[in-house]
């Protein structure tokens, strides 16, 4: 009789050949027909942020490919042990957590949450932290510009604003996310449990959530690197109206048999998987 675990591994594996069948269908390709060469990997956060993509990076070195990842510390140093080329952030997520421990993470509540944004942008106003975003925003851009990829992944949340290094480079930018984390009214918005929000107000909560919590609150930076990469402040190379972030492939890193895809999402945001 299969153990819990390879019972586990045997439904990963069917919902992986179900996946790969369904992007066949539509042309996409998959994990071991991806035409790109040189993958570069923005990852931010703790441990549990960095180690799965880290898991990406090293699936794609066993198919050959060049990939090499920009980290916060303190999960450089796993990275690297793991033999992935990294270069570290300046912004260490330590001091953040030191910042936050003053809230209780658990409590979801409606005022603790306002508790909780309100010490993450005093921790976010301190001048070592804008010091250690400025260098980082240079250094990550002097990475690409050497390393030379021919593709780039960012994580959604805090590094959305690396998807104009793409646009300075000609490479294309998929964005990832560790959880659905695109406008649905058929997932509650993170932590909530299905039901503790009406389901129209799912969506007009995720879309608050990305319009302001990322897009808003990450486009000084993204005008910042913008502005080092040469690039216009006010339109896209190709003329259009500049929107920041982008509207990208979005890869949200979730097993379909655990939380089926939102049919009410649009093409190229899928969840692809655990990594």
């Amino acid at each position: 009789r299969p153990t819990l675990g390879r019972r586990y591994t045997a439904a990963r594996r069917l919902g992986r050949r179900r996946l790969d069948d369904r992007r066949r269908a539509r042309g996409v390709p998959t994990a071991t027909h991806m035409p790109y060469q040189r993958v570069l990997i923005f990852a931010w956060g703790t441990r549990g942020d960095v180690q799965p993509p880290l898991a990406l990076a090293l699936r794609l070195k066993q198919l050959g490919k060049d990939t090499a990842m920009f980290v916060t510390p303190p999960s450089d140093g796993m990275v690297r042990q793991a033999g992935i080329e990294c270069v570290a952030a300046s912004e260490d997520v330590s001091g953040m957590l030191e910042a936050l421990a003053t809230v209780d993470l658990s409590d979801l509540s409606f005022w603790n949450l306002i508790k909780t944004v309100k010490t993450f942008k005093a921790y976010q106003a301190t001048p070592e932290f804008k010091a250690a975003q400025a260098a980082d925003t240079k250094a990550g851009y002097e990475l690409a510009v050497s390393f030379k990829p021919d593709v780039i992944l960012h994580a959604g949340f805090e590094f959305a604003f690396w998807a104009s290094v793409g646009e300075a480079l000609g490479v294309p930018v998929l964005r990832y996310d560790l959880q659905p984390n695109h406008p649905t009214s058929e997932i509650s918005f993170f932590k909530k449990e299905d039901g503790a929000l009406p389901k129209c107000l799912n969506k007009l909560a995720f879309q608050a959530f990305n319009s302001q919590g990322i897009a808003k609150a990450q486009r000084p930076r993204a005008l910042e690197l913008r502005a080092i990469a040469g690039l216009s402040a006010t339109a896209h190379r190709d003329g259009s109206p500049l929107v920041l972030p982008p509207d990208l492939p979005q890869m949200c890193a979730m097993s379909p048999s655990f939380v089926p895809q939102p049919t009410d999402w649009p093409p190229l945001k899928e969840m692809v998987g655990y990594w």
